[in-house]
């Protein structure tokens, strides 16, 4: 499931879960519209709360020697990170629910960089699409 403001876009926002599926080999999780978008896509953008969390689900698997070489070849893919910042801060503190504080920023970067986030949480899809143009 994904939010569509621009159905041309080559840059998406990914959220963790597609990001960890996608590097544990279980692309069976996602739709074929996810699949579709990951696909043609030309830059996946990754804000830096996801690379940590990223981290925390491998380390928790067992499996944080894909974060070392997902890190290691971070120059030569289509993966962009994009910082937390102050522009970041200020709209994640805008962001109104009761969503974690890593799902905020998540929503927040998605909506300062004007990006598709792609995303299963139905969660954050509903708040993207609520607080669009704000």
């Amino acid at each position: 499931m994904s939010n569509k403001p621009n159905d041309n876009s080559t840059r998406f926002l990914l959220d963790t879960h597609i990001l960890f599926w996608s590097l544990t080999d279980q692309k069976d999780k996602f739709s074929q519209e996810i699949y579709h978008l990951l696909e043609k896509a030309e830059e996946l953008i990754l804000p830096t709360i996801v690379l940590l969390e990223l981290f925390h689900l491998l380390q928790k698997k067992g499996q944080a020697e894909y974060f070392d070489i997902f890190i290691k070849n971070l120059p030569n893919s289509k993966y962009v990170v994009t910082p937390l910042d102050i522009n970041v801060v200020a709209q994640t503190i805008r962001i109104k629910g009761k969503l974690e504080m890593h799902d905020k920023i998540i929503v927040a970067s998605a909506q300062l960089l004007g990006l598709e986030l792609i995303s299963k949480d139905k969660r954050l899809l509903k708040l993207i699409k609520k607080h669009a143009g704000k």
